[in-house]
């Protein structure tokens, strides 16, 4: 009996030229091997998927995987400077928002007096009360009640200060009434009580 041969068959002078392991194969496919033998591919595939981003990093396992579709990545239209806190950045956008802060205070003038601009071209000895706002303060207003006698009439009275920065009242000694979260607020007597609030942003 004559056993047919192809001259265009997989003799194993030519399967030796395989080299694709189980793991060089889709999963659910077969091949054979350099001796002839079914390989059954293992390789696992991926189907596409889309990421919307969180606080915590997010990993895509396709390691080893035949990715069967594209990875979309969700966008958000309020990821913009205005809508991040000045100081945060959130994916490579630096924030330009300024949080609001807000104080009132009741605090004894200091028992030490600093010397001030009073007006242009004077000084005069001030005790300042020392507010720590928390946040860097923009606006403030205080009145600050001294009794005083006027034929025999005791009178309270105060002074009221809108304007940070300005060049009355200007610290000598510290620079300017604010640094950084301070207010530094000058009464004419010591130990008075300072009432008043302040506004600004974080």
């Amino acid at each position: 009996m004559l056993i047919p041969t192809w001259g265009g068959g997989l003799s194993k002078s030519k399967l030796k030229a395989v080299t694709a392991k189980a793991t060089d194969v889709l999963s659910g496919k077969v091949i054979v091997d350099k001796d002839g033998n079914p390989l059954t591919g293992t390789i696992e595939s991926k189907d596409g998927q889309t990421i919307t981003p969180t606080t915590a990093a997010q990993t895509v396992a396709c390691n080893g995987k035949y990715m069967t579709g594209d990875i979309k990545v969700n966008g958000d239209s309020n990821l913009v400077a205005r809508n991040i806190l000045s100081g945060k950045t959130i994916f490579g956008v630096a924030g330009t928002a300024q949080k609001f802060g807000h104080t009132k205070f009741a605090i004894a003038a200091s028992s030490t007096s600093k010397v001030y601009d009073y007006y242009p071209n004077k000084t005069r000895s001030f005790y300042p009360a020392t507010v720590n706002c928390g946040f860097n303060p923009i606006i403030y207003g205080y009145v600050c009640y001294t009794a005083t006698s006027y034929n025999g009439i005791v009178n309270n009275y105060g002074t009221f200060r809108t304007a940070v920065g300005s060049t009355q009242y200007d610290v000598l000694i510290n620079g300017k009434l604010v640094s950084g979260t301070s207010l530094y607020l000058p009464c004419g007597t010591t130990g008075k009580t300072l009432d008043g609030g302040a506004a600004g942003y974080y």
